[in-house]
């Protein structure tokens, strides 16, 4: 056995590594164990790719789909299935007749089975745009579609996706491959130049490839909801029908967006089932749209986590985006149910747990995460975790507050703390887009010139529609407070039907009020207050049952 060569400045090359693989590969098992699942994962995959055509390639030619559209939207697949047909049965021939010494598989993958995943890649993103335009425009072709995909069958976007998807696939398997086999080995240097090409392929077509992939996480979230979660629109099309679910569910607070049971008829590519790491942490700075770069909505993470508020406790199911965080209840593994929608511009993080939950809760694993009007103590299963999603929230919440317009917002604060007869009864401030709560209550009280200690008060909120009053614990936005409120006025306005007397008042109001007692965790005082932002929070994550 060769432990190591002296050098001649006195370092040792270790030989081990090399020595090791050749003696535990000298009868080719481990490599053939590889080789076995490459091919049984080779045929699940043309297997999938083959319900592409049973589904929908080919009744989509007696459909009405002209002869040009075909093409574009088929014509590189076709030229994939076929390579992929070819790698197939040349995989099993040579199994047939293994040989652990002279059987040769990186050469299967020669330049017109990489030319057919490269074309593949420069056509997917018009083929995607033509797709969607198909499903926007014409509501019989959606709805062929969707009968062809029936309850069971995934749907054409996702289908679509699968040979991008498999390029990161291959990676990994030509990697396997090169690990298990001996460096002297005949296929060595086959299988080496497959890896670089495969490398040379996604690299080249990164931001592309980024692009679809990130589309198809938004179609294997999507496929998780009987709802649809307009997960391409802009913000503002999720607040609108958000509102209308709301409405159509006896008023249920920060309800989910509209369109249950509906199939969703924008949404580019389908399930991913290796997100590439870029994307999975939510980097990407830009998407690929034939060629012109611009932003859209980023997948970003999801996990389950608990949700605290008072004393109570729910097993709920985070989707974060770029722009927005979805909050579900999980029905089964593959079936959510959307509880809560909410722009990351409207949220909040605080390390005050104790004050908003009633559990002994450990600050290890758990932060405060807010929207108006809501604190919820969120938990996850480790410190690691917990930091991960902290950090996420962080610089997601800082991006998109800065995108909001203006810079400053005028609050009206009324005054129900400070009653001399020189004080003002209605205080208006100027709060900018980091004030909290206790920034706030600060400047009402040197407006009032009152030298009172500022954690003798409070600040409430009442909303335009509900008239219950919640009180502020002091981390929160005064600013996201009052965008809400103001689109949840505008949103209202829009309305075919809209409520006059309702839109006369104001979005919302701040009331300055002395704190009775200014309470620690599970004093009375501070039951006070986690009962009211119970209330508040729970119509938002429970809603109908």
């Amino acid at each position: 056995r060769i432990d190591g060569v002296e050098l001649r400045d006195g370092a040792t090359f270790v030989l081990e590594e090399c020595d090791r693989k050749c003696q535990d590969d000298d009868d080719g098992t481990r490599r053939k164990v590889v080789c076995d699942r490459f091919l049984d994962s080779e045929r699940t995959y043309l297997e999938r790719l083959g319900s592409i055509f049973h589904t929908y390639v080919n009744p989509l030619r007696k459909w009405g789909l002209t002869g040009a559209d075909h093409q574009v939207l088929f014509g590189s697949l076709e030229r994939v299935v076929k390579q992929v047909q070819i790698l197939v049965e040349k995989m099993e021939g040579l199994y047939s007749s293994w040989d652990p010494t002279r059987t040769e598989i990186g050469g299967l993958f020669n330049e017109n089975f990489w030319s057919a995943y490269d074309a593949y890649g420069a056509e997917n993103v018009k083929v995607m745009k033509l797709l969607k335009s198909k499903q926007d425009e014409s509501t019989t072709f959606s709805a062929f579609l969707d009968v062809r995909r029936g309850a069971i069958n995934p749907s054409l976007d996702s289908l679509m996706a699968l040979p991008i998807e498999r390029l990161n696939e291959y990676r990994r398997l030509l990697d396997d491959l090169a690990d298990a086999m001996p460096p002297r080995h005949p296929d060595a240097n086959n299988v080496s130049q497959a890896g670089g090409r495969v490398i040379q392929l996604i690299e080249r077509r990164q931001e592309e490839m980024q692009y679809l992939e990130n589309e198809a996480k938004l179609a294997q979230v999507q496929e998780r909801f009987s709802q649809n979660l307009y997960l391409t629109s802009p913000l503002d099309v999720l607040d609108n029908e958000g509102r209308k679910k709301k409405n159509s569910n006896g008023g249920v607070r920060y309800a989910a967006m509209a369109g249950a049971g509906k199939h969703v008829r924008h949404l580019s590519c389908g399930v991913v089932h290796g997100l590439s790491a870029n994307i999975a942490h939510g980097v990407v700075r830009s998407a690929w749209k034939g060629g012109a770069k611009s932003s859209v909505r980023l997948y970003v993470k999801e996990g389950p986590v608990k949700l605290t508020t008072g004393c109570t406790r729910q097993d709920r199911y985070l989707y974060l985006f770029s722009d927005v965080l979805l909050i579900a209840k999980q029905k089964s593994s593959s079936l959510h149910h959307l509880k809560a929608q909410v722009r990351l511009s409207d949220m909040w993080l605080a390390d005050c747990v104790e004050s908003v939950s009633e559990f002994p809760t450990s600050g290890d694993l758990s932060f405060v995460l807010g929207w108006p009007t809501t604190n919820a103590v969120a938990t996850f299963s480790s410190p690691e975790e917990k930091d991960v999603w902290h950090c996420l929230f962080e610089r997601f919440i800082s991006k998109q507050r800065e995108l909001v317009e203006p810079k400053l917002a005028s609050v009206k604060i009324h005054n129900k703390a400070v009653l001399t007869s020189a004080a003002l009864q209605l205080l208006t401030l100027k709060v900018a887009k980091t004030d909290t709560t206790a920034t706030a209550v600060e400047k009402s009280l040197e407006e009032l010139d009152c030298h009172e200690p500022s954690f003798g008060f409070r600040l409430w909120v009442i909303s335009g529609k509900d008239d219950i009053a919640y009180p502020l614990i002091g981390h929160e936005c005064v600013y996201a407070i009052k965008c809400y409120y103001n689109r949840q006025t505008m949103l209202r306005s829009f309305e075919s039907e809209p409520d006059l007397k309702l839109l006369s008042k104001p979005t919302c109001q701040f009331v300055l009020k002395k704190a009775k007692k200014l309470a620690s965790a599970g004093s009375p005082g501070s039951k006070i207050v986690i009962q009211a932002v119970s209330n508040g929070l729970m119509g938002a994550l429970s809603g109908p049952k």
